[in-house]
C-alpha cells in the first residue's frame, strides 16, 4: 500500500512540475513581456513568476531513485538568486528522505504545512445530489472573466492585478477546465477549475465572492468538477489545502482522504528575501 501511495504521489508532484512548465511555455507565447521562467530538473522543476510572489516555488523533489539533491538545491539557488528573488520547496512526506535532510543543511528554514487530499473515483456514486447552485462551463475565450472571479474571491472582493494574471495564465494552460457557479438569482458567485494529469484530475482555485460565502458554493463547485472527472474516466480527484481550513472540512465530508503531508521549506539565509504577496 506504502508503495502504491508512493508511486500516486510521484505521479502528481511530477504532473505539477510539468503543469508549471507548460504554463510557462504558455505565457511566452502568449506575452512577449512576459519575464517568468521555469527551471527543469529531469522530472521536478522550479518556477518563478515574478520577485516576491508566492507563485515561485519549486515541486517534485524527492521521487527520484538516485537523486542529487546537493546538485539539484545548487542549481535551484542560483536559478532564484539570478532572478533576485526569494522561493520555497514543497516536499511531499512520501519523497525521499534525504531531501529535508540536505535542504537543512543547505540552510532552508522550515515554514507552513499543506495537506494533499484524493478521492478515488472507482469508489464514489455516478451522480451527486442536485443543488439550488448552477455551475456553468466557462469558455477559453471567457478565461479572463474567469480571472477576474477567482482573484476576487481570493482578494475578498477586490482583484490583485498579478494574481488575476497569474490565474489567467493557469487558466489558459491546456488541459485546464474552468468553472463559474451561479446562486438562485444566476448572479455569479464562485469559480473553481480543474486541470487534467495523467489518470487523475487535480481541482484547484476554488474561490467564492464574500456576499455568497455560507451558501454551499464551493460544495457544488466541488460536486460538479468529481462528476466530470468521473466521466472522464479519471482514477483521482486531488485538492490541495492548508490544515484546518474550511476548503479542509468541505473536502473530508466529501470523503477525500488524506494522501500525504507536504511541508514547505524557505529559501536560505543570503537569498533575497522578498518572500510573500503575488
Amino acid at each position: 500500500m506504502e508503495i502504491a501511495r508512493r508511486a500516486l504521489a510521484a505521479e502528481i508532484e511530477l504532473a505539477e512540475a510539468d503543469a508549471n512548465r507548460r504554463y510557462t511555455d504558455h505565457q511566452r507565447l502568449a506575452d512577449p513581456e512576459y519575464r517568468g521562467d521555469f527551471l527543469a530538473l529531469n522530472g521536478p522543476g522550479a518556477l518563478f513568476c515574478f520577485p516576491g510572489s508566492d507563485m515561485n516555488y519549486v515541486s517534485g523533489l524527492g521521487f527520484d531513485d538516485r537523486p542529487d539533491l546537493s546538485r539539484d538545491l545548487d542549481r535551484i539557488g542560483a536559478f532564484y538568486r539570478g532572478h533576485e528573488s526569494s522561493w520555497t520547496l514543497e516536499v511531499s512526506s512520501l519523497a525521499h528522505p534525504d531531501v529535508v535532510e540536505v535542504a537543512a543543511l543547505k540552510g532552508y528554514r522550515p515554514g507552513p504545512f499543506a495537506h494533499l487530499w484524493g478521492k478515488h473515483l472507482a469508489r464514489t456514486e455516478p451522480a451527486f445530489p442536485a443543488s439550488s447552485v448552477h455551475i456553468v462551463d466557462v469558455s477559453a475565450d471567457n478565461a479572463h472573466r474567469w480571472a477576474q472571479t477567482a482573484a476576487a474571491g481570493f482578494g475578498h472582493g477586490t482583484v490583485d492585478s498579478a494574481l488575476e494574471k497569474i490565474l489567467l495564465g493557469f487558466a489558459r494552460v491546456p488541459g485546464t477546465l474552468l468553472y463559474v457557479a451561479l446562486d438562485g438569482s444566476g448572479a455569479v458567485a464562485g469559480s473553481a477549475a480543474m486541470a487534467i494529469g495523467p489518470g487523475h484530475a487535480k481541482l484547484f482555485s476554488g474561490s467564492t465572492l464574500p456576499p455568497f460565502r455560507g451558501r454551499g458554493i464551493q460544495t457544488a463547485l466541488l460536486h460538479h468538477r468529481l462528476d466530470q472527472a468521473q466521466i472522464r474516466g479519471l482514477d483521482w480527484a486531488i485538492v490541495q489545502t492548508d490544515p484546518h481550513t474550511t476548503s479542509e472540512g468541505n473536502v473530508a465530508r466529501l470523503g477525500f482522504e488524506l494522501l500525504y503531508s507536504k511541508l514547505t521549506l524557505k529559501s536560505p539565509p543570503g537569498a533575497p528575501q522578498n518572500q510573500g504577496g503575488f
